[in-house]
């Protein structure tokens, strides 16, 4: 006889029959039974298993793998998906979408070549006043006079004609060294005969012009060295007038930044063009994406 907890846990896949009122098999499916169900019941006085747990339980495994395969796909972020998006959608959105991105690449090289054209501009710019500036100060028969005499009404004559040359040209500083690199000249008057600042000024003493970059009392600037000589072709120190990179940066930032305001609208303008141009194309095919004309042609083919 077989219990009743067995009869209740039979499996889907057993059956039982009872030929002549006895017993005539009993078969449980071990997978699906519970834990304190047997394995095996007798048949006879013999024990008969399960004729389908051994295929469930080669295709358990098979089934869980294809689940978390299945699972992994699910939660892996689609790379495509805005390309699989935009092929599905409308042929008016395609347009635009296809409209804009052909106009996004000049727009975007137009406003990088014009940036880097204003930069190289504004630093160019710079070097040329701060050049002149300095040649200004070397040539200048105020500063030899007082650079070679040393008396105090040429020095004032030479304080006053350096500061109205610093206003004018927008220079940060303009400032005299003689030959040792002691200052004899500083917008700021607590630095005069101190030594010169950056380190730089070595060639000037040598006789040298040129452009150099480097950390004063102002901060980083780009400044330019002049040697200054007497009318006997004496070199009696030499002139710096500089700016400083922040202000050659700010003033390149003024000018670049109607650029970014005019890529802006550019893009606003090629998107409502992009737009104009895709409900002309849908006006001009009644409306009815490229499927659907072709279905109506294999419909009018097939009549």
């Amino acid at each position: 006889m077989v219990s009743g907890d067995i009869l209740q846990n039979i499996a889907i896949c057993g059956s039982t029959s009872k030929p002549g009122g006895n017993t005539h098999f009993l078969r449980t499916c071990r997978h699906l039974r519970p834990h304190n169900a047997p394995d095996m019941v007798a048949h006879g006085g013999h024990a008969h298993a399960c004729r389908n747990c051994a295929a469930h339980s080669q295709a358990e495994p098979t089934r869980a793998a294809a689940t978390i395969r299945s699972a992994r796909q699910h939660d892996r972020p689609h790379r495509f998906a805005m390309l699989h998006a935009i092929r599905n959608s409308s042929l008016f959105v395609k347009l635009v979408v296809m409209v804009s991105l052909a106009l996004c690449p000049p727009m975007l090289l137009g406003h990088l070549a014009g940036s880097y054209f204003i930069s190289k501009y504004g630093y160019e710019d710079a070097e040329n006043t701060v050049s002149s500036v300095a040649q200004l100060a070397a040539e200048s028969p105020l500063v030899v006079e007082a650079m070679r005499t040393r008396q105090p009404e040429a020095y004032r004559q030479m304080t006053a004609f350096l500061e109205t040359l610093t206003r004018a040209s927008d220079v940060k500083f303009i400032v005299l060294i003689d030959m040792q690199g002691i200052r004899l000249f500083h917008p700021d008057a607590a630095k005069i005969g101190q030594h010169f600042m950056g380190g730089d000024e070595g060639k000037a003493l040598e006789g040298q012009s040129y452009l150099s970059s480097a950390r004063g009392t102002f901060g980083f600037s780009l400044r330019a060295f002049r040697p200054i000589f007497d009318a006997q072709g004496n070199q009696l120190g030499a002139a710096s007038a500089g700016i400083l990179s922040s202000d050659i940066e700010a003033g390149v930032a003024r000018l670049t930044g109607p650029l970014g305001w005019l890529l802006a609208l550019s893009l606003v303008i090629g998107i409502v063009l992009a737009v104009l141009l895709s409900r002309t194309i849908k006006k001009i095919l009644f409306g009815l994406e490229p499927h659907q004309i072709a279905r109506l042609l294999e419909e009018r083919n097939a009549i």
